[in-house]
């Protein structure tokens, strides 16, 4: 277990939540925390100056995992592991299915694996750590580069994956973060493609799911337009080229989305449609990779303010 002593500039220290190892990394304007024994999931981003927390995860919080530990990765794996948060999908995007004789459960696998992580770099001025992990179904292994300087407001990432085989390997490959209360209300605008969407009043029971396909700017925004402070996220459009926006104002009921989830999820995605890996390989719509292989994207998550 890192400890860090600093308490100024960038810097991180990881610690013990609940029994579950977590990352905490901040610099003089954000700071955020990872879950790295599930997915090395964003559960906290927080813009310092506002003293924003903008991250949505599951009122019943990561005790979920606790109780679901010892069970098989069944159907029901999806909603009984959502802890919320920001977390990756790879390398099925979308429905159940099964790919080379391996079956995948919604949005599985890269979420549900445990990370490590390396030092690369400690200064005051500039921190740099790569994340590890490698799917248990497919022979993948997935390296994620963070680097953050103490004056930015982004956490900028370099992803490769590795195909450690001989063959090629289908894969579909996401972002998924949950946007929440403190920071979702009614007053909040999403701007994505050229388009501009209001947030509906939570509880009005309203929801929404739109994909845009072969988008041309990749980079979408959500910010309240009473006093501007926000969220923006850019990416490589080469691989990931498709977006998906999912709202729900207590629309979506049920398990886990008990007593009616206020969330905004912007999802960038080189998955066309939610049909899952299965059909995007059938009809060639899905990334491959070639044996012994690897491909790479960059992306970013930052606090914004936008002029209002």
């Amino acid at each position: 277990m890192y400890f860090g002593e600093r308490k100024v500039g960038s810097r991180f220290y990881e610690f013990i939540f609940r029994g579950y190892r977590c990352l905490l990394v901040e610099n003089d304007c954000i700071r955020t925390v990872f879950l790295l024994d599930k997915g090395a999931d964003i559960i906290s981003f927080v813009d310092k100056k506002t003293d924003t927390e903008f991250v949505w995860t599951n009122p019943m919080g990561i005790s979920c995992l606790d109780k679901i530990r010892n069970s098989k990765m069944d159907d029901e794996c999806f909603s009984d592991n959502y802890v919320g948060g920001w977390f990756e999908i790879l390398p099925n995007v979308g429905a159940d299915c099964e790919v080379l004789g391996k079956r995948f459960f919604r949005h599985a696998e890269v979420a549900y694996m445990p990370w490590d992580y390396t030092v690369v770099k400690d200064s005051e001025e500039e921190i740099e750590l790569l994340f590890i992990t490698r799917l248990s179904k497919f022979p993948l292994e997935v390296r994620k580069t963070l680097k953050l300087k103490r004056d930015d407001k982004a956490l900028n990432f370099r992803e490769e994956i590795i195909n450690l085989s001989k063959e090629t390997i289908p894969f579909n490959w996401g972002f998924h973060p949950n946007i929440g209360k403190p920071f979702l209300d009614e007053n909040c605008i999403i701007e994505l493609e050229g388009n501009s969407f209001e947030m509906p009043e939570c509880g009005s029971n309203k929801g929404m799911l739109e994909i845009f396909n072969d988008i041309k700017n990749p980079y979408a925004c959500i910010y309240n337009k009473n006093n501007g402070t926000g969220l923006e996220i850019k990416w490589d459009s080469e691989k990931i080229n498709n977006c998906w926006l999912w709202i729900s104002a207590g629309f979506d009921q049920g398990h886990h989305h008990h007593n009616g989830t206020y969330v905004c999820c912007i999802l960038p995605t080189s998955a066309r449609d939610d049909n899952g890996l299965a059909e995007a390989e059938k009809n060639n719509s899905c990334l491959f990779i070639s044996g012994e292989k690897a491909c790479e994207i960059k992306y970013s998550i930052g606090v914004m303010n936008k002029a209002v």
